[in-house]
């Protein structure tokens, strides 16, 4: 695997996994908007905010997952999808604890606005792509000497 191609499989994780995580924003605010309707109240601002958040933070892991999946299969190991489903689920997860940590820690400091924003979407897709691209890089560049 050459440097255009790692690049080519990030490039494209990136791209399909914040596509898919802006269209889970907001299909999560359709939802919120819909479940606010059926109750017969709005519900508060924050509210709206975690379940967008929410299902955009799985419609990113869903993208990047697709993404994996299609290059996985056409290299022909679609077999070890499981494998690195779930370590990019633990991306995920160590990107989003990352996140919060940061952000709880430097609480007195008053972190800018426009950086904790971009680490709310930066740590998670970092943290979901080097979940999914662990080992597998490593592993077609070993096949590609051999």
């Amino acid at each position: 695997m050459n440097k255009y191609q790692k690049l080519g499989l990030v490039t494209g994780q990136i791209f399909v996994g914040l596509g898919f995580a802006l269209a889970g924003g907001l299909v999560g605010l359709l939802v919120d908007y819909l479940r606010s309707l059926a109750n017969g109240m709005m519900t508060d601002l924050f509210g709206s905010i975690l379940t967008a958040l929410t299902f955009s933070y799985i419609g990113l892991f869903v993208g990047i997952s697709i993404d994996g999946y299609r290059f996985l299969k056409r290299i022909g190991r679609q077999n070890e999808f499981g494998k690195y489903f779930l370590q990019s689920v633990s991306g995920l997860v160590i990107g989003l604890l990352i996140f919060y940590f940061t952000v709880m820690s430097n609480m007195g400091t008053k972190l800018p606005h426009a950086l904790v924003n971009s680490l709310a979407i930066l740590l998670p897709l970092l943290g979901t792509i080097l979940g999914f691209n662990f080992n597998l890089i490593q592993k077609e560049q070993g096949r590609d000497n051999v």
